[in-house]
């Protein structure tokens, strides 16, 4: 007999709308099972329901939170690992063994003995107080010494037998170049393979290069800002520098604006190095050229451009003010503009071309045969004269005397110069120059004098040749005199008056 209750004939309200929309009461089968306990005790047994929904947001929830977990510990591992690795190095790296290491690499990839002060090294570079480095007499560099160095690296040298940075810097330093001593090595410490040292730029922010002997260096190129690339492969080692004081003995003084320098096996390359005046930085000097430096013996030269560069700034103070203005250099028939060198002229020949610059009006000063063609014809522009014409001549500098050769200073309609000026180390001055006027000033001019003077008559013009002696700052010419022997002829002068007076008074007054 079948315990399911059989379905009622009859159905309240609430069962009838149930059916009619399809929800089905529910039967003893889903409501339970009435059962007796062992007790006589009855009870309903219920059938357990499975929850058939998965779920998925709470799935995703819980894997992306465990996943979390999973990955703050392994940062929380590798931090403590790359921690204890990271102060086992630093420890490494500071400890004795290691730093005489690193000493020895310097020594065998520079040949130099190095001392360091106060060196420290750390996975990722280096810094030191200081460190001087001394190379034998073969070698071209004789010290070098460093101030505040700082090296930039990853594990560099630290993990492999290579010493590899990015860059060393340095706030200062002092280069010492000389000569080579014959039969004497170039290194302290042979070279042994590749260099164990790896430097993609030495920088030094304030460098102080000295050619030649300390005391008496032959150039001195103070407070520049020098770089080194040495290449590694990929072109030839390069010394950049920017700014920075020249000093050469019996020189003005230079400022440099930059220079690029190759160096390569049989010598060093100078493409490009430019020059301001000390006090000027509207024109400048560019030399540019090969030379070897082993070769002390041998004269070697480097090609000279200036483009308008103050006359002043490479005849001296003292010429470049008798004869003022910017000139550029122009073309020598057959010839080259150049610097020569060598070491018994360490301080160099200068044989250049020049004419005066488009934007610069040449002038002479401090001659006294101006004042007195001044007075002569009654012209104050002799006293401060301007050519506008141009002027052009070749200088020649050595050894401390400077000298202008084929001088010729123009203004058509008023003044020529032409001729040859010198100056001594101990500032005499000597020299010709012809002094021409124009046929018409001559011709024209109420004072007899000048045509006796200017007798000779050539391009136009009337010439007379002054000879040039005294100092740079009391140039003494000859033009008096002339201007006197001329007075002779055309009559004795008033005894009350004095004779130049008389002779360049003109007529009528």
């Amino acid at each position: 007999m079948s315990s399911q209750p059989a379905e009622p004939e009859k159905y309240s309200l609430d069962e009838m709308l149930e059916r009619l929309q399809g929800k089905s009461s529910p039967t003893p089968e889903d409501s339970g099972e009435l059962v007796t306990r062992a007790d006589g005790t009855q009870a309903i047994k219920v059938r357990k329901r499975k929850r058939r929904s998965t779920q998925p947001h709470k799935d995703a929830a819980k894997k992306a939170s465990r996943l979390r977990a999973f990955q703050v510990s392994s940062v929380v591992v590798l931090m403590i690992l790359a921690g204890m690795i990271f102060g086992g190095l630093i420890i490494y790296a500071n400890s004795a063994p290691y730093r005489k290491k690193i000493i020895s690499k310097f020594n065998t990839g520079t040949g130099a003995n190095i001392l360091f002060q106060q060196l420290q090294i750390s996975p990722t570079g280096m810094v030191a107080r200081g460190a001087d480095l001394e190379w034998p007499e073969g070698n071209l560099l004789k010290s070098l010494s460093l101030t505040e160095i700082r090296a930039q690296s990853l594990m560099g040298g630290v993990i492999g037998n290579r010493w590899s940075v990015n860059e060393v810097s340095a706030t200062g330093g002092k280069l010492v170049i000389g000569s080579q001593q014959g039969g004497q090595p170039l290194r302290y410490f042979p070279a042994a393979g590749s260099s164990p040292i790896s430097v993609e730029r030495l920088a030094v922010a304030n460098l102080d290069i000295l050619l030649g002997d300390t005391n008496a260096p032959s150039l001195r190129l103070l407070k520049t800002e020098g770089s080194f690339y040495p290449g590694n492969g990929e072109g030839p080692p390069s010394v950049r520098l920017f700014r920075g004081e020249m000093h050469v003995p019996e020189w003005p003084v230079f400022r440099m604006d930059r220079a690029l320098l190759d160096i390569k096996q049989n010598g060093v390359e100078i493409v490009s190095m430019r020059l301001f005046h000390e006090l000027d930085n509207l024109g400048n000097i560019e030399l540019t050229g090969a030379f070897d430096p082993s070769a002390t013996g041998k004269e070697q030269s480097l090609e000279v451009k200036m483009n308008s560069f103050n006359m002043n700034g490479i005849a001296g103070t003292s010429l470049g003010h008798l004869v003022a203005g910017r000139v550029d250099t122009r073309e020598i028939p057959g010839g080259r503009n150049e610097l020569s060198f060598s070491s018994s002229n360490p301080a160099g020949r200068l044989h250049v071309a020049f004419s005066s610059s488009s934007n610069s009006l040449p002038r002479l000063n401090n001659f006294s045969f101006l004042r007195k063609l001044s007075q002569l014809t009654d012209n104050p522009w002799f006293l401060d004269p301007l050519f506008h014409d141009g002027c052009t001549g070749i200088l020649h500098r050595e050894n401390g005397v400077v000298r202008i050769s084929e001088l010729a200073i123009v203004s058509k309609t008023q003044l020529k110069v032409t001729g040859d000026l010198s100056l001594e180390k101990n500032e005499v001055l000597s020299g010709t120059l012809e002094v021409g006027l124009p046929e018409a000033t001559v011709t024209a001019g109420r004072n007899p004098a000048l045509a006796q003077v200017f007798k000779e008559s050539k391009d136009g013009f009337r010439w007379v040749t002054l000879k040039i002696s005294g100092t740079s700052g009391r140039p003494v010419d000859n033009f008096a005199e002339l201007a006197q022997a001329a007075g002779e002829t055309v009559g004795e002068p008033d005894e009350s008056k004095d004779l130049f007076e008389t002779l360049t008074t003109p007529q009528g007054r």
